[in-house]
């Protein structure tokens, strides 16, 4: 039976899967900026001023400009990259540690940009605003390839390659574009994703960025509970010190036995 992507998209939105919330927020905030023909406005309004001084009047912009696409192809790239490996990471941490990990990449590279533009470390002649959501997106896409590094998926033409190379090539390639023409942009990128990067190694010591408030000595990643199919059922506890495994040493170091059970559970 195909199922109904509007009927995917939904029961997601419901029960708060962030993967379909950001992906939403952008879906929706492009198509109204298309339709009300305010590019500039949104630009003037959400965006991290390129100018000297402009940037700190409106603070707020390290944290909105992430919801703000005006290209369609930025917005499907962005979206896919999130689907793909936003979804991948949902399968070994909370949604709480996610957004922690999107907006915390969107607001360190935003105010790294405006010190840059504030100290006028490069020329902004050539920099425009800072926006789109590339910032959380390579904040996640880091994060997941220090948390499963030789995590494989299979590409057609090149067959199983490790998640590390895959991010570490788009992560290049995308500073390659940028690096020359847009080095404040460039910086800001590199912020965000050092930032996803290290969450991920704080977690695996213990220090859970989500939950700072909580007095535990050390905290684990968990899987989201997902709904259970009659009929076949999984030991928690086996399940999340398999989970606990890999926050520890990395998925590779699991045994046949506990990857075949990870992925089982999985897809219940």
């Amino acid at each position: 039976m195909i199922n109904n992507p509007v009927h995917t998209i939904r029961k997601n939105l419901q029960i708060g899967n962030p993967v379909w919330i950001y992906i939403g927020i952008n879906v929706v905030v492009f198509l109204l900026v298309i339709l009300l023909g305010a590019k500039e406005q949104a630009l003037n309004l959400f965006a991290v001023a390129s100018r000297p001084g402009l940037g700190f009047a409106k603070i707020y912009t390290v944290f909105t400009h992430t919801f703000i696409e005006l290209s369609f192809v930025s917005l499907a790239v962005n979206a896919l990259w999130l689907y793909w490996m936003g979804g991948l990471l949902l399968d070994f941490t909370k949604n709480r540690q996610f957004h922690v990990i999107y907006l915390g990449g969107g607001l360190i590279g935003g105010l790294c940009y405006l010190v840059c533009v504030s100290l006028n470390l490069f020329s902004a002649a050539s920099t425009g605003p800072l926006y789109g959501a590339y910032t959380g997106v390579v904040a996640i896409l880091a994060a997941v390839a220090t948390l499963i590094p030789n995590y494989s998926l299979q590409l057609m033409f090149f067959g199983f390659v490790r998640i590390k190379f895959i991010v570490g090539f788009y992560i290049l390639l995308n500073l390659a574009l940028t690096t020359g023409n847009q080095p404040i942009l460039a910086l800001a990128h590199v912020a965000a994703a050092l930032f996803g990067f290290a969450y991920i190694k704080l977690l695996q010591n213990g220090i859970n960025l989500s939950s700072l408030y909580k007095k535990k000595p050390k905290m684990k990643i968990v899987r989201n509970d997902m709904p259970k199919k009659s009929g076949q059922h999984f030991n928690q506890k086996e399940i999340d010190a398999i989970l606990d495994k890999i926050s520890k040493s990395g998925y590779e170091n699991l045994n046949r036995a506990e990857k075949e059970t990870l992925f089982r559970a999985s897809n219940q």
